[in-house]
Parts: C-alpha cells; structure tokens; sequence
C-alpha cells in the first residue's frame, strides 16, 4: 500500500515539490510528524508550500 501511494502522489503532484523521504504521514500536529511507523518526528522542512507556523497552531485554531 505505501509504494502505491508514493507512486500515485509521484505522478499527481508537481515537480516543483521535492519529497526527501518516503514517510506517508499518519497526523500532523504543531510542528509534529506522525507516520504510520508509530515514530513521532520533527518537522524540519521548508519548501514551496510551507507551515511556516506549525500545523494546526492552537493560537489559530482558538477564536475569541
């Protein structure tokens, strides 16, 4: 299932966006990485489309 998903979003997404790992991700919380593997990463990548701010910052999500 994993290479299939890899394969597809190789042949979805655009070239501009470059994937230096092959982790397929589970969740994403504050500056967090889950995948699958129950390992639980940093997230140190910047890029086209980035999450300068985190994903999903509570200051964001919380509204007055």
């Amino acid at each position: 299932m994993k290479d299939n998903l890899i394969d597809k979003a190789n042949k979805l997404f655009t070239p501009a966006l470059i994937f230096h790992t092959d982790i397929i991700v589970k969740r994403a919380r504050r500056i967090y990485i889950e995948p699958n593997d129950g390992k639980k990463y940093m997230d140190f990548s910047s890029g086209l489309a980035t999450t300068n701010m985190g994903h999903c910052p509570l200051n964001f999500l919380i509204y007055p």
